[in-house]
């Protein structure tokens, strides 16, 4: 009759029961739980449930319906967490493509005064052209300038780009950081 009493399914709620209480686990401890049974039993039990030989019970129906109410709340917060994020990057980037749209029209208009400037510079040559020593210097000052204003141009443009790029870099990195959740979320879903 010990035998019949001490069955590994209420070996196994005595164990479960033992650990909430944080009561260390001996085959006495589940005898006296369970009300009776042999101890050579309870001890078998004890021992195949730590080696874990035995076939776990099928999940009632029940459990399942509220875990997959939980998954679906938690599939939910995802996508909303998800589409919060994209919706951040995706303002952040616009907010970057504004800034260097507001740097090109900034360099496309110093570009302008520099062109405005060379055709001064050039009208100032025309009416230099009396003293030849005058009109070499100024010319002379007029290409360093040029020079200089079109380097810093070209430097202007070459650091818009690489920002530019920068942040595509950055949305990409986020679009592929969403997919990559978002599969894992799948994968975590298909495993449960």
């Amino acid at each position: 009759m010990s035998a019949e009493i001490a069955t590994i399914d209420r070996v196994r709620q005595a164990v479960a029961t033992l650990r909430k209480k944080d009561v260390r686990v001996t085959a006495d401890r589940v005898i006296e739980l369970i009300g009776g049974g042999g101890k050579k039993t309870v001890l078998d039990h004890l021992r195949t449930l730590r080696t874990g030989t035995v076939e776990p019970d099928e999940v009632p129906p029940a459990v399942l319906e509220l875990a997959r109410a939980a998954l679906g709340d938690i599939f939910q917060a995802g996508r909303t967490a998800e589409a919060d994020r994209t919706r951040a990057a995706t303002q952040r980037l616009a907010s970057s493509l504004e800034d260097l749209d507001a740097q090109i029209q900034e360099l496309s208009d110093a570009n302008q005064n520099l062109e405005a400037e060379v055709k001064s510079l050039k009208l100032l040559l025309d009416q230099a052209r009396t003293s030849e020593e005058e009109s070499g210097q100024r010319l002379a000052a007029a290409e360093g300038t040029i020079v200089e204003l079109r380097a810093e141009l070209a430097l202007g443009r070459e650091s818009a780009a690489a920002d530019l790029l920068g942040a595509l870099e950055c949305f990409e990195a986020l679009v592929e950081e969403a997919s990559s959740a978002k599969s894992k979320r799948a994968r975590t879903l298909q495993e449960q």
